[in-house]
Order: C-alpha cells, then structure tokens, then sequence
C-alpha cells in the first residue's frame, strides 16, 4: 500500500482543495473559494494536506482567530475544514493531519 505524503498546501493547490471540500460538504465552490481567500488570517502555512498519486484526498484547516481572554487578546487556532475524499477514508489521515498541525501551530504561536 502506498502511503499519503503529509504537507503544508500551497498556493498553486487552491483550486483542487477547494473542489474537494466542496464536493465532500455537497457545498459551492464559490463559498469555499471565498473563505479560503477572503480570511485575512488564514494563509496556506495553516492548511495541511494528504496527498496519494498526485492528488489531495484530505485536508485539515487552522483558521487563526484573536480572542479577549483574562482582560487581554490572544490567538488561537480553530480546526476546521476536516474534509477526507470517500474514498480515503479510515486510513487516519485527517487524525494524522490534525495531531501534527496542533503540535506545529502551538509551537509557531507563541501566544499559546
């Protein structure tokens, strides 16, 4: 069995996970075109993906957020955008993707 290459999205890939997450949400690509674009906060260091063959079949989202917390702002980072293609499911790839971006996002924002 071939396993799936973990990594960091880039930018020439937005087309392709937003096909995907709007295919698996049964949603625009419109919609998630916008969000992936319109969101000053979020940037491709904060997408990850699993990549089989060539292709992404999953991708996990850290939308960095300021909160108010204890009379100051802080930032935190919101998993979302858990999307794995049917046909890859079960094998831990979104669990794998999201284990490893927490670990990555805790150390990158010192705030935390």
């Amino acid at each position: 069995m071939v396993e799936a290459e973990f990594r960091n999205a880039s930018t020439d890939e937005s087309d392709e996970i937003v096909t995907l997450v709007a295919e698996v949400f049964h949603g625009s690509t419109k919609h998630y075109h916008a969000m992936l674009h319109g969101d000053p906060l979020l940037d491709f260091d904060h997408i990850q993906v699993a990549v089989m063959d060539g292709r992404i079949v999953s991708t996990v989202w850290v939308i960095p957020r300021a909160v108010r917390w204890c009379g100051g702002t802080m930032t935190v980072g919101g998993i979302g955008i858990v999307v794995t293609h049917p046909h890859h499911r079960g094998r831990g790839y979104a669990t794998r993707r999201s284990s490893k971006t927490f670990v990555q996002e805790l150390h990158s924002w010192t705030e935390l």
